[in-house]
């Protein structure tokens, strides 16, 4: 006995520790579940056992209803729910199917029991939408059927959420990730950048650019995103905007798994409108021809699996008290990027003759001659005096810098040189793709070692590689070099709930994102 007195309190101080750090790392993404238990003549029954049993793991959490027939489970984490209630004199009462989202006050309004023996049991199901009424907030949910159900190209979330009220978005992402994040869009009104994107409550913004969602989960890993629009709770009152909460999917009590190829290639497409009106020569044939499609290639191969953790000679009590989920994703792109149209040195400017270069083109479509200055002479060197112009604007080879030669000769030859065509803007055409290999890694690990007592973690490893010219922080436009643009945003977090009394419950929620 005194060993538990000692214990009791580093026990609290640990509690308070965890439960400051939840504030400052994390947002909580668990929610209540209440009622009232009542009489067939509208009376309230107090002292009834109200058991609230989570469908997916069949863990369960028992409280007793108030003098008022009130019962209340906080700090609940999302998911199906059957409540029993058991009262002497009355016939068990039973409801399934109560879906719980991240951050919800769900209330599951009056539970009505009849006069009869415990042995016999009522059971009804939950369906339709509840009304909202314990907070104010206006929400709104994407659930993991929806995100099975609704087609979107690039399999990225924050894409999907323009099937929303209220969400403004500008493009359709075609991969999930992009190169490095995905562009969160307007919601409510309000600016992209003020917006706050969670995973599991850990923020998910980029750090330098809060317009960006880099902690990416692939939709097969995604439990629900709760979207949380105005009127939110007094812990969210650090968002001037929307908050949008993606919670990960966990194990349960039977196991499940999947797979999956997703497939996109040109041979599919049709060239596009720009590629179709730009000609140029090709190094193939040597003759001109429009530009042909560009290598367009999405491969996304991934698997999920999950259950109880199967653990040889352990009892099978923490069979029933240990999940897992583990989700894989690889993709595989070629990202076709616009049709860029620049100027190069030809061949023979290259050697220092530009008598037959030019500027632009007259108003009558006639080229404008370009003009180079001999930097020993003084004088004009225009189209109203040639004074000081190399003779034919032909530089003497003596007179030519061999190292800037050199580096003239890095650029490519022009490949579009019919005037009638590119009215002297541009001289040369490419278009690549850039290559983008990604992997995901996630996993969550969720225990529940008693009744009061409930943990999980979860990690996650996000790996792109952006491979070409065009790249984020990449080389000029004339596509000198081709660069490696790498990104990676790992994470984990870990979560404890503990029921000190039914009506007191602590949650501590730690999670670390390195930047």
């Amino acid at each position: 006995m005194s060993i538990l007195k000692h214990q009791r309190p580093v026990w609290l101080a640990l509690s308070l520790v965890l439960l400051c750090a939840q504030y400052a790392t994390a947002q909580t993404v668990t929610g209540s579940i209440s009622g009232t238990v009542m009489d067939a003549s509208g009376n309230a029954i107090a002292g009834a056992t109200v058991r609230l049993t989570n469908e997916r793991t069949n863990d369960a959490r028992v409280l007793t209803t108030s003098e008022s027939g009130d019962f209340r489970f906080t700090a609940a984490l999302p998911g199906i729910y059957t409540i029993k209630v058991e009262q002497k004199g009355f016939s068990a009462f039973e409801r399934r199917g109560n879906v719980l989202t991240a951050n919800e006050h769900l209330a599951i309004g009056e539970l009505v029991m009849k006069v009869g023996e415990m042995s016999e049991t009522v059971t009804t199901v939950a369906e339709g939408t509840p009304v909202q009424t314990e907070s104010t907030e206006h929400s709104a949910l994407l659930s993991s059927k929806q995100l099975e159900l609704i087609s979107q190209r690039g399999r990225d979330v924050t894409t999907l959420l323009k099937i929303l009220p209220g969400v403004a978005y500008g493009g359709e992402s075609e991969t999930a990730g992009s190169g490095f994040g995905s562009g969160i869009p307007q919601i409510q009104g309000g600016r992209n950048t003020q917006s706050t994107f969670n995973v599991d409550g850990v923020r998910g913004n980029d750090l330098g650019s809060p317009s960006t969602f880099s902690s990416t989960v692939n939709f097969d890993a995604i439990g629900e995103v709760k979207v949380l629009l105005n009127g939110y709770q007094a812990e969210y009152a650090s968002n001037s905007s929307a908050s949008v909460n993606i919670i990960t999917k966990s194990g349960s009590s039977q196991y499940h798994g999947s797979g999956y190829w997703y497939k996109r290639h040109e041979m599919f497409n049709a060239n596009n409108f720009f590629n179709n009106n730009t000609f140029f020569t090709s190094p193939l044939t040597g003759l001109t021809t429009t530009v042909p499609k560009p290598r367009y290639r999405y491969n996304t191969l991934g698997a999920t699996f999950g259950g109880p953790v199967w653990l040889p000679k352990v009892s099978k009590k923490v069979k029933d008290k240990l999940f897992f989920f583990y989700s894989y994703e690889n993709q595989q792109t070629l990202n076709p990027q616009g049709l860029r149209q620049v100027t190069v040195p030809t061949a023979l400017e290259r050697q220092g003759d530009f008598s037959k270069s030019f500027t632009s083109l007259n108003s009558v479509g006639q080229p404008v001659p370009i003009f180079i200055r001999d930097p020993a002479k003084t004088g004009n060197c225009s189209a109203s005096g040639q004074t000081a112009c190399f003779p034919g604007n032909v530089i003497p080879a003596g007179q030519i810098n061999k190292n800037g030669q050199a580096l003239l000769n890095v650029f490519p030859l022009p490949n579009a040189t019919d005037l009638t065509i590119t009215k002297g803007q541009y001289n040369y055409v490419f278009q690549e793709s850039i290559k983008v290999p990604k992997e995901q890694n996630l996993f969550r690990v969720d225990y529940k070692p008693s009744e009061k007592d409930s943990f999980y973690a979860r990690g996650s490893m996000w790996y792109a590689d952006n491979q070409g010219i065009n790249v984020p922080a990449g080389t000029a436009n004339w596509g000198l070099a081709g660069l490696h643009y790498t990104f990676t945003d790992n994470g984990i977090l870990g979560n404890w709930t503990r029921a000190i009394t039914p009506r007191l419950v602590n949650e501590a929620s730690l999670g670390v994102r390195p930047s």
